[in-house]
Order: C-alpha cells, then sequence, then structure tokens
C-alpha cells in the first residue's frame, strides 16, 4: 500500500504553529511569543476546543469577563489576553482589519477601584470650603 505523498496534499499547520510563525516573522520578542500563545490556548481551552475561525467577539468577551469576575486578574492581565486574541483575529486569521475589534472589547468595570482618604479635622468626602465671611 503506497502512502499519500506530502507534496501533494497541503497540510496546513496547527493554530498555535501559526501563530508563533507570525510572532517571529514580526520579530516579537521570545517573551511575547510565549504570552500570547499561552492566552490563546487558554481561550481555546475554555471555549472547548472549538476553532477560533468559529468563534466571535462575543466568546472573546465572554473568555475576558470570566478572566475578570471568575478568575479575579487585573486589568492589565485582561488587556494583555485581549492584545492575543486580537493578534490572533487581525494578524493569523485576517478575520478583522487593522483598526477594527469587531465586537471584541474588555469590559470594564461600572464604577472603578474607589480609594477613601481621610484627613484629620475634615469628613470623608468633604469638599474644601472658602472662609465664610459673617453676613450684616
Amino acid at each position: 500500500m503506497a502512502l499519500p505523498d506530502k507534496a501533494s496534499s497541503p497540510v496546513t499547520p496547527r493554530i498555535l504553529d501559526q501563530v508563533r510563525d507570525q510572532i517571529r516573522v514580526r520579530h516579537y520578542s521570545l517573551r511575547t511569543e510565549e504570552a500570547y500563545v499561552n492566552w490563546i490556548k487558554r481561550f481555546i481551552l475554555f471555549h472547548g476546543k472549538r476553532h477560533p475561525q468559529h468563534l466571535a467577539g462575543p466568546e472573546v468577551a465572554a473568555f475576558l469577563s470570566n478572566l475578570a469576575v471568575d478568575r479575579n486578574v487585573s486589568a492589565n492581565t485582561q488587556n494583555l489576553a485581549l492584545a492575543a486574541t486580537l493578534f490572533l483575529y487581525r494578524t493569523v486569521l485576517e478575520i478583522i482589519r487593522r483598526g477594527q475589534r469587531n465586537g471584541i472589547f474588555r469590559p470594564t468595570p461600572a464604577s472603578g477601584p474607589c480609594s477613601f482618604h481621610w484627613k484629620p479635622g475634615r469628613s470623608a468626602g468633604a469638599t474644601p470650603r472658602s472662609p465664610v465671611t459673617p453676613q450684616p
């Protein structure tokens, strides 16, 4: 039985190999390559090993929301995961043109973290007052 000729049947590289190739073509650092591949792998595993070509903006938003809500990661970590998925969709899969996000976003909290600073002699949240002059 003859084996099929590898030259005649085009083999598409695996998605993570395509990511690595595109990163190396662009001369990104090794650490960036490791981080992007890791986040893209987590994204694929989060969605049950579905191919990213079949996923869209809502799935990316769900992944990022999961990171924020369930995993309690920082905003910078979310931004890195977002950058990796945008690299995948823009550069590797060529689904999104440069400058577009097509519904892929990092959800921001409705209200940012609050910090209260207390100074002796003033109530919290009080606004500075000008000196009161007595009325005649």
